[in-house]
């Protein structure tokens, strides 16, 4: 069973995390579907721009821990968290625009899916946190390098050290959110930036996202190759999802 739902809206290649009652929560299988959706628009010409989305009243609360620790070992569990890393990367070197949707919750790895796109657009009643810290973990995905570029250190340790929770108005604020829509207007209000995108010249386009990636990226660079160390190097000693004992 695929758990995201890939869809064209004009120019534009949605997908849709599609696991309502895993609140759409990182898998393996949506890394594989997330991964096919981002091979799947970059080889069709008429895709200008990638969208994704969640469905119902979350956007992606992170790694599914459940499905991480039914892998058989921690070298297998390691595997996946590392192929959602290598997913986020993938994000952000597509050649094509990315866009996070955002239409609930974005919590931990599901924050850093909003980190490694290049616009996010959020419906009002969406909220944003990392939430790694409280369930005895760190970022493997990127968390920590590109929510400091984003909002910068401070906020950044309130969120990562505190694990306080913003709403999409403050994250707009912050830097983070390109624009914060009323609920029923988010579809809609990415359909029109898509078709703004697609409105202009293509290598331009594509040329515009690598220059802005690459300028945020030359300071984040060697700060995402030190939180996976640091991930690597906790995992190995207590951190495998599979002995974590969530706290609340």
């Amino acid at each position: 069973m695929s758990y995201v739902h890939v869809s064209r809206r004009g120019s534009a290649l949605w997908a849709r995390l599609d696991r309502p009652e895993r609140a759409n929560a990182l898998g393996p299988e949506i890394v594989a579907g997330l991964t096919r959706w981002l091979a799947d628009g970059a080889a069709d010409p008429a895709v200008r721009t990638l969208v994704v989305t969640g469905t119902g009243r979350a956007f992606c609360p992170g790694a599914d821990v459940r499905a991480s620790a039914a892998l058989r070992d921690a070298d297998s569990r390691l595997a996946f968290l590392e192929s959602g890393r290598d997913l986020m990367t993938a994000i952000e070197e597509s050649p094509l625009p990315v866009i996070a949707a955002v239409n609930g919750a974005a919590f931990a790895g599901g924050l850093e899916l909003v980190l490694a796109c290049d616009l996010v657009i959020a419906s009002q009643h969406a909220v944003f946190g990392d939430l790694h810290l409280p369930h005895g973990r760190i970022p493997a995905w990127g968390g920590s390098a590109r929510l400091v570029s984003a909002v910068g250190a401070a906020r950044a340790a309130r969120m990562l050290l505190l694990g306080e929770r913003f709403g999409a108005t403050e994250m707009t604020e912050f830097g983070l959110v390109s624009r914060t829509v009323q609920d029923d207007l988010l579809v809609e209000t990415v359909d029109e930036v898509a078709r703004t995108l697609a409105g202009y010249d293509r290598t331009a386009v594509a040329e515009m996202t690598a220059l802005i990636r690459s300028v945020r990226r030359q300071a984040p660079q060697e700060a995402l190759r030190t939180e996976w160390a640091h991930f690597r190097r906790h995992f190995t000693g207590h951190g495998d999802p599979g002995a974590v004992t969530i706290r609340r």
